[in-house]
């Protein structure tokens, strides 16, 4: 209905905040991790990973994915609604959603966020480390090359949209145009389910396992 171009709506947030999101996410992963190596050295290597990737990943929400999500979704449902009240222009919409919604308005899904986040990377980092780990000993000891590492975080990233996608659907509707309709993260998820079943919790789940997949697969690589 109205051109290639609109696929790409919303994206200029994505951008906006591809830099700090990344950094924050590896930086406090690698914090994270080596202060629980050092002070717990009764922990398993795999309970490391997983607490690490789990503070990462609701450090990343709070700070980076909030506001970025808040802004891109608004903009990305106008899509499909045919309304172009905020996505003409990237910076007017955005201080336009900024101005109407407030510092509260733009943390709105924060919860579900932190939880979804935290799934992703409890999951991702340590499914990484270990598929590499096994690519690694098929090779003799020798590291893993650009494609394989790419694949294995491809691999991560998938396993763990599956079982954090309920969750995202919850968060993508309280961030959306029509969040109003919902008091909070409990009544999203109750109006979901009574309005399309169990199976409304994965609405739109091929798609992000490919997004995702290409994500965290060029993260791990890179």
């Amino acid at each position: 209905q109205e051109g290639f171009l609109v696929l790409y709506r919303g994206s200029p947030a994505w951008f906006l905040f591809t830099f700090p999101k990344t950094a924050v996410r590896f930086a406090s992963f690698e914090r994270v991790y080596r202060s629980l190596d050092n002070n717990y050295t009764d922990l398993s290597p795999k309970i490391v990973y997983v607490l690490s990737g789990i503070i990462a990943g609701i450090v990343e929400a709070v700070l980076c994915l909030a506001p970025m999500q808040n802004l891109s979704l608004k903009m990305t449902h106008e899509a499909a609604l045919r309304q172009k009240r905020y996505s003409r222009k990237f910076l007017p919409g955005a201080w336009r959603i900024a101005k109407e919604s407030g510092v509260r308005g733009m943390l709105r899904g924060a919860g579900p966020l932190c939880i979804k986040n935290s799934i992703n990377q409890a999951i991702r980092f340590p499914t990484f480390y270990w598929l590499s780990s096994k690519v690694k000993d098929r090779k003799k000891g020798k590291d893993p090359n650009l494609l394989e590492m790419m694949l294995c975080g491809g691999a991560a990233g998938m396993i763990s949209c599956v079982f954090s996608h309920p969750v995202d659907v919850i968060k993508t509707n309280m961030m959306g145009l029509r969040n109003k309709e919902f008091r909070n993260s409990f009544d999203c998820a109750q109006k979901i389910l009574q309005r399309h079943g169990l199976f409304g919790f994965y609405a739109g789940l091929l798609p992000r396992i490919c997004r995702v997949s290409l994500e965290v697969g060029l993260h791990f690589s890179l």
